[in-house]
């Protein structure tokens, strides 16, 4: 009996240490692994999830352009079209004066429309061709009305949509 003992003395102080020892090392490699895919699996929900993220916001600026630029555009026509209305706001002015007034409301409502289709196509909301959306408001900036008002108003616009109508549009040197 007492050999017996004296045997498995030596077996859990050698035999047993070396299996608990090789057991922990492949617990701790399985962890590791498991650690590590983990890690790759959080990064690509949160890569996904950034993406999902990014298009809500431009899904979000664009709908907050296109209101914003709808509602001046129903306010100035619902103004050009009631009498009672036009009459309260460009007072006892006829002729020239009251047709020059509509003519610049109706190039502000085209340059703000032109304004709407490049900030979707800047934030990527319209896909399409780009060269097709610039001969678009070539044709539209060709009209007198939209030119002369962009010239009163270009500086309030976006400096990158003003370069856009400058140079794609206008084709002018601003060298």
């Amino acid at each position: 009996m007492k050999e017996l003992i004296a045997k498995l003395s030596l077996l859990d102080s050698t035999g047993w240490s070396a299996l608990a020892a090789v057991v922990t090392a492949v617990m701790t490699v399985i962890y590791t692994f498991g650690t590590l895919l983990l890690w790759i699996s959080t990064r690509s929900t949160v890569k996904i999830l950034k993406t999902q993220l990014d298009n809500q916001s431009k899904q979000i600026k664009s709908a907050a352009n296109s209101q914003i630029i709808s509602s001046h555009r129903e306010l100035f026509l619902a103004i050009l079209q009631d009498e009672d209305l036009s009459r309260a706001l460009f007072g006892t002015k006829r002729g020239a004066d009251a047709d020059l007034i509509r003519r610049r409301w109706l190039g502000t409502i085209l340059i703000n429309h032109c304004y709407l289709i490049f900030a979707e196509h800047q934030t990527g909301v319209i896909i399409g061709e780009f060269y097709e959306f610039v001969e678009d408001a070539k044709d539209l900036f060709s009209f007198g009305i939209v030119r002369s008002r962009w010239e009163e108003v270009r500086d309030f616009h976006r400096a990158d949509f003003a370069r856009f109508i400058d140079i794609w549009v206008l084709d002018l040197d601003l060298h």
